[in-house]
C-alpha cells in the first residue's frame, strides 16, 4: 500500500512540476487544468504515506515532502475558488436599477437537445445570451423562440466557433473581429441598461489541444491582445465565453492583471462547466470577467442540456453606478 501511495505521489508530483513549466505546448499546459483532481491526488498520497510511514528510509522522507510541496503549490492556484475564500467580486444589492443578467452556453455544435438549452433560457430569461459553438441549424433552430431579444448579433460557423449574441437592450458599435485567425471570431458592442454604459466582449479563442492548436499561443495572444485593448478604456466592461482556459492559469492570471478585470467565482466555487458528461474529470471553461464597477446579485452553473459543456448565469450590477 506504502509503495502504491509513493509511486502514486511520485506521478502527481512531476505533473505538477510540468504545470510550471512556461512552455506552450499542449501537452504541458494541459496539466494547468486538473488541478483540483491532482490535489485529490496528492491527498490520498499524503494520508497513506502517513498512515503507513516508518521514516527509516530517506527516500520516504523526501517522497513525502515534495508531496506536500506539490499539494502546496497546487492548492495555491485554486483557493481563490474556494467558498470560504474572499469574494473578488463583491456582492451587489438586489434592488438596485442598474442590473444586468447573462447566460452563456457552449451548446456543442453537434448536441440536437435544444428543448433543454430553451427551458433554460425561458427561465432565466437573461438580457444578453451568448451561444457559441453554433452552426447554421442552431441559428434556425434557437431563432423562433427569442422574440424578446429585439437585438442579435449571429455569426454562425460550421467550424465550432460560430457565434449567436442575443440582447434585450441595444446593442450599438457592434463589431465582428478575427484577432488571431480568419476562422475565429469574437463579437464586442457597448450596451446600456437603466442609464449604464458598458462594454461587452464575447470570445471562444483556440484551446491548445492535439486536434486544434499544437501550442496555447493562439489562445493566450488573443486572451492578452484583449486584456491590453481593455485596460486602455474607461468604461465598465464586460467579457464572456468559453475561453478554453481555467480561470487559474497563468495566463488567465496574466489577463485579469493586465486589464484589471474581476473573476466574479473567486469566493463562489469553482462552477466547473467542462466536462458535463465526466463528473470526476471538470473545470471552469466558461468564464464571465467584469471591471471592478460590478458586484454579483446571483450566479451559478445551470442544469445539463446535452453539451459537453453546462451553461453558466450570472445577473450583476454597478457597483458604482
Amino acid at each position: 500500500m506504502l509503495v502504491a501511495a509513493q509511486i502514486l505521489s511520485i506521478i502527481v508530483i512531476l505533473l505538477t512540476t510540468v504545470a510550471l513549466l512556461s512552455k506552450k505546448e499542449w501537452w504541458i499546459r494541459v496539466f494547468d487544468f486538473p488541478r483540483l483532481q491532482i490535489i485529490f491526488l496528492l491527498f490520498v498520497g499524503m494520508i497513506v504515506q502517513i498512515i503507513w510511514f516508518e521514516g527509516e528510509f530517506y527516500p520516504d522522507w523526501v517522497i513525502l515532502i515534495f508531496s506536500v510541496l506539490a499539494f502546496a503549490i497546487q492548492f495555491s492556484y485554486i483557493a481563490p475558488y474556494f467558498p470560504f475564500s474572499k469574494k473578488e467580486v463583491p456582492d451587489a444589492d438586489p434592488n438596485t436599477d442598474a442590473q444586468i443578467s447573462f447566460l452563456i452556453s457552449n451548446v456543442r455544435m453537434k448536441n440536437r437537445k435544444c428543448e433543454k438549452l430553451k427551458d433554460l433560457m425561458a427561465k432565466y430569461s437573461a438580457d444578453i445570451v451568448l451561444l457559441v459553438e453554433t452552426n447554421q441549424w442552431w441559428a434556425n433552430t434557437i431563432d423562433p423562440v427569442m422574440s424578446d431579444y429585439n437585438y442579435s448579433v449571429k455569426h454562425p460557423l460550421e467550424n465550432t466557433y460560430g457565434m449567436l449574441l442575443y440582447s434585450k437592450i441595444p446593442i450599438e458599435n457592434v463589431n465582428i473581429e478575427h484577432i488571431i485567425k480568419d476562422n475565429i471570431p469574437s463579437i464586442h458592442g457597448i450596451v446600456e441598461k437603466s442609464g449604464a454604459r458598458m462594454a461587452l466582449s464575447c470570445l471562444h479563442p483556440e484551446p491548445p489541444a492535439p486536434d486544434e492548436a499544437d501550442t496555447s499561443k493562439p489562445r493566450d495572444k488573443e486572451l492578452i491582445i484583449m486584456a491590453k485593448r481593455i485596460k486602455k478604456l474607461n468604461i465598465p466592461y464586460v467579457v464572456i465565453g468559453d475561453m478554453n482556459d481555467v480561470a487559474w492559469s497563468d495566463t488567465s492570471i496574466k489577463f485579469t492583471k493586465i486589464s484589471g478585470m474581476k473573476d466574479p467565482r473567486k469566493g463562489r466555487g469553482f462552477m466547473n462547466t467542462y466536462n458535463a458528461n465526466i463528473p470526476t474529470v471538470r473545470w471552469a471553461l466558461d468564464h464571465i470577467f467584469v471591471s471592478q464597477d460590478f458586484g454579483v446579485i446571483k450566479m451559478e452553473r445551470l442544469a445539463d442540456i446535452g453539451s459537453d459543456h453546462f451553461p453558466i448565469y450570472i445577473k450583476c450590477a454597478l457597483a458604482k453606478p
